[in-house]
């Protein structure tokens, strides 16, 4: 699903910054038609250093691997990591990104509450309680990755 939808938005920006180029630049507002036009064409650019490409264990550290960095979550104070194909489902969105190149921000669902998503694969999720946070991520391997954090508990 996350390569459908990065395909389509990626080639819909496309697709419509050259035709807001060819249709609405003329007519615009100086300098309203250049701004959209930008912010079509950039959109996708902008998203893939956002990308979620793989997760590694360093220390007592999650370590979620983007284009270039690595976004680092403690696992010391983790109280319970479950797979769960089913946890994001019915979820929305309360701010970030919903599935160009990966769904990652804070989320919200009846089933999990509020939390915030590193994940790329919806039915390989995995849900990590802490004490005041969730976090859902999606490994390879759900099971083993789960295996392997449950030793932080």
């Amino acid at each position: 699903m996350l390569v459908i939808v990065s395909s389509v938005t990626t080639v819909g920006c496309l697709v419509l910054g050259v035709a807001l180029h060819r249709q609405m630049y003329p007519f615009a507002p100086a300098g309203i038609g250049s701004v959209v036009i930008l912010f079509a064409l950039l959109l996708p650019f902008l998203a893939v250093p956002f990308a979620i490409t793989g997760y590694s264990i360093q220390g007592s550290m999650l370590l979620i691997h983007r284009p270039g960095w690595k976004t680092s979550i403690s696992l010391g104070d983790l109280q319970q990591a479950k797979a769960d194909p089913k946890a994001v489902d019915g979820s929305w969105r309360l701010c970030g990104n919903g599935g160009l190149f990966s769904f990652t921000g804070w989320f919200a669902s009846k089933a999990i509450g509020r939390y915030r998503g590193f994940f790329t694969d919806p039915k390989r999720s995995v849900v990590l309680c802490f004490p005041k946070r969730k976090i859902v991520v999606s490994p390879e391997d759900p099971l083993r990755f789960v295996e392997t954090v449950s030793k932080f508990k």
